[in-house]
């Protein structure tokens, strides 16, 4: 099974904590100019469309949804 890709969506204004809760598990929240950035994995475009679904429940304008570029930290060079 393939790994979660890490998203960045920010939506516009500062969403209450009551808003977030069912993004507490798995996304952390930051407030960044006047908006509210949420980061976290989402496991497949079933569960990116879930999670807009939500938002858009919520009022929220997405300004911003980008997926996170990973640090891949393994040395794939091999000793000479």
């Amino acid at each position: 099974m393939d790994e979660p890709t890490r998203y960045r969506i920010v939506i516009r204004g500062e969403a209450g904590a009551r808003a977030l809760r069912p993004f507490a598990d798995e996304f952390t929240v930051a407030r960044v100019d006047g908006g509210t950035a949420l980061e976290g994995p989402v496991r497949d475009a079933a569960h990116l469309h879930g999670l807009l679904v939500h938002l858009t429940a919520l009022n929220a304008e997405v300004v911003s949804l980008n997926p996170v570029p990973t640090t891949d930290l393994t040395d794939r060079s091999t000793p000479s």
